[in-house]
């Protein structure tokens, strides 16, 4: 029975351990990457509470700012058919303005 060569194992073992860690070190900083590359991408959605938060405040002043306009414009109407029923009165010929 032949001899088992031991030099020329232990070199395969060596050569099959450099390439085991070669696969070591590139994975963990391919998936490091991968990682980092991922976090910069989701980074926008961090902020997108806070940008949520501002957006609605600026809706809720609006809205306060709409209903100052839409009250302005009750007023605005009210004066108008105040001016509509004086200028009908002075086309009927009523010199008397005064709005019952």
């Amino acid at each position: 029975m032949a001899q088992p060569n031991i030099p020329l194992m232990t070199q395969s073992l060596q050569n099959i351990a450099q390439e085991i860690e070669k696969f070591g070190n590139i994975l963990p900083l391919d998936l490091q990457a991968q990682i980092e590359a991922l976090q910069q991408a989701f980074a926008p959605l961090a902020a997108l509470p806070q940008q949520v938060t501002q957006i609605e405040s600026q809706v809720n002043q609006m809205q306060v700012q709409l209903d100052q306009v839409q009250g302005q414009l009750g007023q605005m109407q009210g004066q108008l058919t105040t001016i509509e029923k004086r200028l009908d009165n002075l086309v009927a010929g009523n010199r008397d303005t005064t709005i019952e």
